[in-house]
């Protein structure tokens, strides 16, 4: 694992340790890495969706993807 330094103003360190102590995260670290996981889960979903939507509307593509990429 990787550690990032992020300086946080007084009032985001609050609501995080806020966060910890109503056991809602293990630790500082731990809540951090919720939100990251369910900011990239959201862009995720809001991909398939995209996708789905476009594979509704019949945009869609068929035949060899290494043709496509030749173009």
């Amino acid at each position: 694992m990787t550690n990032v330094t992020v300086p946080l103003s007084e009032s985001l360190l609050e609501f995080v340790d806020r966060q910890v102590d109503e056991h809602k995260a293990d630790s500082r670290a731990g809540f951090i890495r919720r939100l990251i996981a369910s900011q990239l889960e959201d862009e995720i979903l809001e991909a398939h969706l995209e996708a789905v939507e476009a594979y509704r509307q019949g945009k869609t593509l068929k035949g060899n993807l290494r043709d496509y990429r030749k173009k």
